[in-house]
């Protein structure tokens, strides 16, 4: 089972967002990395240097505190030696940025987790009750600093919400045919 949560964040509501996060001791990995990488601590410092880690649009946030993050050695294709997280089993939440697109739009961001590990659950064991935990204060602090969209599929921060009103921001789904999103009310 995946929960998952849709949003739109511009540079404010980011660096909001981090700020808050960084109560919690979360660490920061970009989706592909090198063996080498030592990752970052989720705080305001780490905003600016997102773009320049890997894509600069997808990361883990991870649970330090449930174990060692498992990754897996990438052998092929244009990213060979490098190592990805491994999602399903490792406690980490991934993180895929809201971006500009080439028209100006803000494209939605999402955050989500995988909460079963693959296998057998009586030989593996399930997802720790801590990361769960982990993983619900770190929507509710996406869900308190933001307003619902119309539809209300995705939760749109106070700064991007405020610049919509305006007329200055027009919000756009991921996707090839990603539809125009409004704030509610």
């Amino acid at each position: 089972m995946v929960a998952r949560l849709s949003f739109f964040l511009d540079a404010d509501d980011e660096l909001a967002l981090f700020r808050e996060l960084a109560t919690l001791g979360l660490h920061l990995y970009p989706r592909i990395c090198d063996r080498a990488f030592r990752p970052l601590p989720v705080a305001p410092a780490a905003v600016t240097e997102l773009d320049a880690l890997g894509d600069g649009e997808d990361f883990y946030l991870a649970v330090p505190e449930c174990g060692e993050i498992p990754v897996r050695d990438i052998k092929r294709g244009p990213n060979k030696g490098g190592v990805e997280i491994d999602e399903v089993n490792g406690a980490v939440i991934f993180y895929r940025r809201s971006r500009f697109d080439e028209d100006g739009l803000l494209r939605s961001g999402e955050i989500w987790a995988e909460l079963e590990v693959g296998g057998d659950l009586r030989r593996v064991g399930g997802k720790p009750v801590f990361f769960k935990k982990r993983l619900d204060e770190v929507l509710a602090k996406i869900k308190r600093r933001a307003v619902q969209s119309d539809p209300p599929a995705h939760w749109i921060g106070v700064s991007a919400a405020q610049r919509v009103k305006r007329g200055n921001l027009v919000l756009r789904e991921s996707g090839r045919k990603g539809a125009l999103v409004h704030v509610r009310g």
